[in-house]
């Protein structure tokens, strides 16, 4: 359904047809107005153009049907080609451990919030990538080894008057 949909978007014909046009428009179907407005984000002049012109959410009013044909419409108009967006399907996250924990941890998120969340922690260097599996529970931290010297303080043994001229100097 993606492919198609990238492929109807970019080829370079006012009147083609949407394809698989009942599955496409359905109320529930992945491609929706927000998905779109994700792929186009990368063409500065489509963004400009968009948030000049539609900052705010009537945008979101418009039938899917109308949307697609206007996007198709400014894809044609300022020349895009195909490369220069990122059509692709979202990870499955349903057997990340990562992704679960921080969904029941966190259920004021959305899906796709806490996927991004997954994602940057994922990205993280590997200190703070532990500490964040370990304040969720999915790995025990590990014990530091500590060296004999370090468990054993040394204890010296100091005069009373260097005490006093240490920590009282008043004298």
């Amino acid at each position: 359904m993606y492919r198609d949909f990238s492929r109807w978007l970019f080829d370079g014909s006012h009147t083609s047809k949407i394809p698989n046009e009942q599955e496409i428009l359905k109320y529930n179907s992945p491609i929706n107005h927000q998905y779109v407005l994700q792929c186009l984000l990368p063409h500065e002049r489509l963004t400009r153009y968009l948030n000049t012109y539609f900052n705010n959410y009537d945008l979101f009013q418009i039938p899917k049907k109308e949307f697609f044909i206007f996007i198709k419409r400014l894809v044609l108009e300022l020349n895009i080609n195909l490369t220069s967006f990122n059509f692709k399907k979202s990870r499955n996250y349903e057997k990340n451990e990562l992704y679960n924990k921080l969904l029941k941890k966190l259920p004021e998120l959305k899906n796709y919030d806490v996927a991004l969340l997954a994602d940057i922690i994922d990205n993280l260097e590997e200190n703070e990538k532990e500490s964040y599996y370990s304040s969720l529970g999915l790995s025990v931290p590990k014990k530091r080894k500590l060296a004999k010297k370090t468990k054993k303080e040394t204890i010296k043994k100091i005069k009373f008057e260097d005490y006093f001229m240490r920590f009282y100097n008043f004298i």
